[in-house]
C-alpha cells in the first residue's frame, strides 16, 4: 500500500475503524482535497452532490475517471509544451486537481482499507498537507 509509506499510523487508524466510518472519512477528505486544489470547479453536479451528501445513486465512476483523465491531460500538455518544465507552476496545478478528483473516485463506494488508503494518498498528492488529512480523519 502506497500510503503505508507516507503515514503508517494513519493506516493503522484506518484498520481500526468501521467500514462505514472509513467511507465517511474518505468522502470528507476527498471533498476537502477538491476544495483546496481548485478541482471543485471541474467536477459535475452529481459529484458535488455526492461530496455533500454521500449519495452515490447518480454517480458514474467511468465519468469520474474521464474527469481525471481530462485534468491529467492538461498537466501533460503543459509539461510537453515546455520540455518537462513547469516554471509557472501551472502543470502542478492541474496535477493536483487530477489527484483530488482521483481521490473522489476512490472514495465512491470506499469499502476496503486499500480504497481508504488510496483516497488519503491521492488527497496528500493533491494538497501536500498531511496534518489536515490527519485532523479530518481523527475529527470526523
Amino acid at each position: 500500500m502506497r500510503f503505508e509509506l507516507v503515514d503508517p499510523k494513519l493506516m493503522e487508524f484506518g484498520e481500526s475503524i468501521s467500514q462505514d466510518k472509513r467511507a465517511l472519512i474518505a468522502r470528507m477528505v476527498a471533498a476537502w482535497a477538491c476544495d483546496v486544489s481548485g478541482a471543485k470547479d471541474h467536477i459535475d453536479g452529481d459529484v458535488q452532490s455526492y461530496l455533500a451528501t454521500g449519495d452515490i445513486s447518480k454517480l458514474d465512476r467511468n465519468r469520474i475517471g474521464r474527469m481525471v483523465e481530462g485534468l491529467d491531460e492538461k498537466y501533460f500538455d503543459i509539461t510537453d509544451q515546455n520540455d518537462g518544465l513547469d516554471a509557472a507552476g501551472m502543470a502542478l496545478c492541474w496535477f493536483r486537481k487530477a489527484r483530488a478528483v482521483n481521490a473522489v473516485m476512490y472514495a465512491v463506494g470506499c469499502e476496503s482499507l486499500q480504497s481508504f488508503c488510496d483516497v488519503l494518498y491521492e488527497a496528500y498528492a493533491a494538497t501536500n498537507d498531511l496534518k489536515t488529512i490527519e485532523a479530518i480523519c481523527r475529527n470526523t
